[in-house]
């Protein structure tokens, strides 16, 4: 496994149920990402069914706060490694950009909010 150079992890949305959309007999299991007793992420094996091709969607969220709420866009990846046993059959990083702009359009600051409760006035959300 590679050494997680930017210390980001993601977390399962559902930790007890982390395929959606799986092939039938494919299984899996969830490793909790520890810092101290907090836990900051999820590890998951899947097994694939023999014979047919696999398909299954994993539902994550990013907890890394500089990458959520970055003034630029934020990079980060999901990293793959297939394996049959004990050997390596192939690995791969599939990187994404998070776009946190997004977060702060639809934020309100404690100003606008309190404003728009008093008048409900949206000029000043427009801006």
């Amino acid at each position: 496994m590679p050494i997680n150079e930017e210390n980001k992890h993601q977390r399962l949305v559902d930790p007890a149920s982390p395929l959606t959309d799986a092939t039938a007999g494919m299984t899996s299991k969830v490793y909790e990402i520890l810092k101290g007793t907090k836990v900051v992420g999820h590890l998951l094996e899947i097994n694939l069914k023999p014979g047919v091709d696999n398909k299954a969607v994993v539902k994550s969220r990013i907890t890394d706060i500089n990458t959520i709420f970055d003034n630029n866009n934020a990079y980060g990846y999901n990293y793959m490694v297939l394996t049959r046993g004990t050997n390596l059959v192939q690995e791969i990083k599939a990187n994404y950009k998070f776009v946190p702009r997004l977060i702060r359009k639809q934020t309100l600051s404690s100003d606008v909010a309190q404003n728009f409760l008093e008048d409900f006035n949206l000029q000043p959300v427009k801006n």
